[in-house]
């Protein structure tokens, strides 16, 4: 049987046993214990005196029917078996090594004890056993347990070529086809992992799994359409399945159907209430239709989303929810990723100006930079030791516990900016010729972070820019998608290439000598938007929560606008209106430098 519920990415294997039962084989009993039975009436009488509490008779009944059994293997690896199916793991497996001692040479013992001590997490000991079952006896099944085990011990690359070996052993085998697509994608094989999927559903139509698994590598690759009627074939063959639900709500935000996507995930807790990945995905949703109020409370449900990338902080001191602080010193601390903490530090300001001794702790590449920001009496890098303090709360809480609404947003127009001298340093070090408006500009995010398919572009897609007279461009962007400016396929003519930055604060110094930032949705159009610099962020149909929907501006920085895609993946049409709109721009401030 295949497991379920599903995850929301990657399924869990399914261990597909080979088994030889002895359940009918009797044996002699004591009277004093009970009359000839077999094995699994003997399971059956244990399993009666566990359940009713009667602890002392299953035990010595155990200890009875192994004492008959001794020297029966095929006995004991039935009993095992048994016990596997009522979660005693342990116990089974040691009667799977008591039958192997009996008869090394049975592939279904090995295979069994592989089985049971991979149900007990010990994956490093289940590989080799399930390794000797496939020496004795290959099998189809044998192989994909043992590719299920190699996977979750790292081993990728023997997961892959012994599920290919399932496949080879036995072409029709729909199990292997989708579990060799979650190796795929797991490894970032995408395409590759789709047409996996895809075969085991040509075999199976009615494979859930498989339906649900193709439809979130769908999803992840921009095709939300096709992932929407995945699950709701799913859906048809199985409506209980909260998983299921949850993931139609994400594929219908990506598609642009909130209400649709809302409903989803309501129906999700209706049928699960404490499901965190639909709380939490319920308040994404809320976010970005600017229902905040009922969206920060939902919000805090990340802590116990298990993808959630910033694990909860455990502090004995409370959190702050608001409550009177009477100068009292409370951590501000940060979460999630650089943007987030840009973003969010506005807050500390609010916190000192109700009382508060603020300590804001931020990672070390924005330490330098968030000196500047106001109402911080102590500010520590990630990593360093932290003083004594009162109270604390996330950043990202703060929004919650000082009760934020679309109208009341916190948008001082700058809160961060670099030192003169750093901006002094950047404006000597570079050509910033008067006639030309200076433009900085980002094209890509880590690669880390779960949504940067959909947010990040190649350099080369935004080459009609670079077309736009009396530009000129300065690359902002850091990480391996830096090297695409070096590529012979760049259009642009980068000033003074390559640039440096020891940290943002570096980063800031030269945005506060550019006319213009153009970015898609990474840190640095926070940065900018902090500054009150003026900036362009192209963002994807389905964009994050706190970009909105439907609006050109954005309420967290009055100094920007947002460029958005009119459909799923259309890349182009941003940028061709970005770079109209900025033909536009440069003819004005020419005109008006000539004026």
């Amino acid at each position: 049987m295949e497991p379920l519920p599903f995850s929301s990415r990657f399924t869990s294997e399914s261990f597909l046993p080979i088994i030889r039962p002895a359940f009918g084989r009797s044996f002699p009993a004591r009277a004093s214990l009970m009359a000839e039975v077999t094995i699994q009436q003997a399971f059956d009488r244990v399993l009666q005196h566990r359940q009713a509490g009667r602890g002392a008779e299953a035990d010595a009944l155990y200890r009875h029917i192994l004492g008959q059994i001794p020297k029966e293997p095929n006995a004991l690896n039935a009993f095992g078996i048994l016990a596997q199916k009522a979660g005693q793991n342990e116990f089974a497996a040691d009667l799977f090594r008591r039958a192997i001692e009996l008869a090394p040479l049975d592939a279904e013992f090995h295979d069994h004890l592989g089985m049971a001590l991979a149900a007990l997490g010990r994956w490093e000991e289940a590989a080799p056993s399930l390794e000797r079952a496939m020496q004795l006896e290959p099998g189809a099944e044998t192989c994909l347990n043992l590719a299920h085990a190699l996977r979750r011990t790292g081993r990728s690359r023997e997961a892959a070529a012994r599920y290919r070996q399932a496949i080879d052993l036995q072409p029709n085998f729909p199990s292997a086809h989708n579990n060799l697509g979650n190796l795929l994608r797991e490894n970032g094989q995408l395409e590759e992992a789709i047409a996996s999927y895809q075969k085991a559903l040509d075999l199976k139509p009615d494979y859930l799994e498989a339906l649900n698994n193709l439809g979130s590598a769908l999803l992840e690759n921009g095709k939300p359409e096709q992932a929407i009627s995945l699950y709701r074939r799913a859906l048809a063959l199985r409506a209980d399945v909260p998983e299921l639900h949850n993931n139609l709500g994400k594929a219908l935000r990506a598609n642009g159907d909130g209400a649709g996507a809302l409903a989803a995930h309501e129906k999700v807790l209706s049928l699960s209430p404490d499901h965190a990945d639909a709380h939490w995905n319920r308040a994404l949703m809320l976010l970005l239709s600017g229902q905040f109020e009922q969206g920060w409370e939902e919000y805090e449900w990340r802590w116990q989303v298990p993808e959630f990338k910033s694990p909860r902080r455990k502090f004995s001191r409370h959190l702050w929810m608001g409550q009177p602080l009477n100068g009292r010193r409370i951590l501000l601390h940060a979460e999630q990723g650089f943007g987030d903490t840009i973003q969010f530090c506005r807050y500390a300001p609010l916190v000192a100006a109700l009382g508060g001794r603020v300590i804001l702790e931020c990672p070390p590449e924005l330490h330098r930079l968030l000196q500047s920001l106001p109402g911080v009496e102590e500010l520590i890098a990630s990593g360093q030791e932290l003083p004594p303090f009162d109270l604390h709360c996330p950043l990202l809480s703060l929004p919650r516990a000082l009760p934020t609404t679309l109208q009341n947003v916190p948008s001082a127009v700058s809160y961060l900016r670099p030192g003169p001298e750093l901006i002094s340093r950047w404006k000597n070090r570079l050509e910033f010729p008067k006639d030309h408006l200076r433009i900085g500009i980002n094209w890509a995010g880590s690669a880390a972070n779960p949504n940067d398919r959909n947010r990040s572009i190649p350099l080369q897609t935004l080459a009609p820019l670079a077309q736009c007279p009396n530009a000129l461009f300065y690359n902002l962007q850091t990480g391996p998608a830096a090297d695409q400016a070096r590529s012979d396929s760049n259009a642009f003519a980068f000033v003074n290439q390559p640039l440096a930055f020891e940290d943002f604060s570096d980063t800031a110094g030269l945005i506060a000598n550019l006319d213009l930032i153009l970015s898609v949705d990474t840190a640095i159009v926070h940065l900018a938007g902090a500054m009150a610099a003026p900036v362009w962020a192209l963002l994807p149909f389905a964009p994050d929560w706190r970009w909105l929907l439907g609006r050109q501006d954005s309420p967290w920085y009055p100094t920007m606008r947002l460029f958005r895609q009119p459909r799923v993946g259309d890349w182009d049409s941003v940028v061709q209106d970005a770079a109209s709109e900025l033909a536009q721009v440069i003819e004005c401030v020419l005109k008006s430098a000539d004026g």
